[in-house]
């Protein structure tokens, strides 16, 4: 087997220190301090899942934009009908499990306040935090570990491989502490997106696709 130049092992060391170390200011630090709270950790969230991982990915490692995932999709009709059954499927899937009564139950805490409100909070929250946790994870974790991982000589299949498992890991790890479905969901769920994300060469249908998960997670569990 080839071994990976030391160079790129300190690459790859950088890139997963630095989306641990984001996390962890998100989930800990910028959770607990007074000035982070609500308003305020939600735009600390959405500079640190982005602003921090660009600058180390982009500036640091110099990885090229597109090949971060940020182009245009490139879906291919044959994969347009494939691609709506799953969407369906998918979408069933995550209201059969939202109605569980103890998924609902451990959300019984967001329901106050009128409709605007919760929508706004919601809206919020979705901006700031499920979108640059797409751009993150899908972004500059997945294509930028599958990246390093090339240049180390590793071939594209097996790098993008390792890339989603590594990713699998970060997401399924960060919802340690949620309740169980959504840990078990994203054994699943990462993966699929993951590799979305490598077929369509985009990080935007799986940011699509999991704000739309949010949409129907506001309108079974908050509501």
């Amino acid at each position: 087997m080839r071994r990976i130049p030391a160079i790129v092992d300190r690459a790859l060391a950088l890139l997963i220190g630095t989306a641990l170390a984001v996390q962890a200011f998100v989930n800990y630090w910028g959770q607990s301090e007074p000035a982070l709270r609500w308003d305020g950790f939600f735009y600390a969230t959405a500079l640190a899942r982005t602003l921090v991982p660009a600058v180390c990915a982009l500036v640091v490692l110099r990885i090229a934009w597109p090949r971060l995932g940020f182009g245009v999709p490139h879906v291919p009709r044959r994969d347009l009908m494939a691609l709506s059954l799953a969407f369906v499927l998918g979408t069933g899937v995550a209201l059969l499990l939202l109605q569980l009564e103890s998924y609902q139950d451990a959300y019984s805490d967001v329901r106050f306040g009128d409709f605007g409100s919760r929508f706004s909070r919601w809206a919020q929250f979705t901006l700031s935090t499920t979108v640059p946790w797409e751009i993150l994870h899908r972004g500059f974790l997945l294509h930028g570990i599958r990246e390093l991982c090339v240049r180390g000589g590793i071939p594209s299949a097996r790098a993008a491989t390792l890339a989603i498992l590594f990713t699998a890991c970060f997401e399924v790890l960060f919802h340690f502490g949620k309740p169980p479905i959504e840990a078990l969901g994203l054994l699943i769920g990462s993966p699929i997106l993951s590799v979305m994300a490598f077929r369509y060469r985009s990080i935007w249908i799986p940011l699509l696709i999991h704000v739309w998960i949010e949409l129907l997670w506001f309108l079974n569990v908050w509501l």
